[in-house]
């Protein structure tokens, strides 16, 4: 967060509307892909897509199987009749 302030947000950038801001923020980002960072081999692009392949797939995705809703009102209850 720091670094996203600081080289983002100091000074104060002057925007129409938000629209703008986020086009000027998605800009900066993308530009700073490219940047390696100290100690690192890669760029941030290649570190992210390094990071990303060791993610787990999200729940509910084929690997984990499709969620089953389940209603308790269907259910018997134990003991009825």
């Amino acid at each position: 967060m720091k670094f996203t302030r600081l080289n983002f947000f100091v000074p104060v950038p002057q925007v129409r509307d938000l629209a703008q801001l986020n086009a000027r923020l998605r800009e900066q980002c993308q530009a700073d892909q490219g940047r390696r960072l100290r100690g690192q081999a890669g760029t941030k692009a290649q570190l992210m897509a390094e990071d990303q392949a060791a993610f787990l797939p999200p729940a509910g995705h084929a690997l984990w199987g499709v969620p089953q809703r389940v209603h308790l009102c269907q259910q018997p209850l134990a003991g009825a009749v």
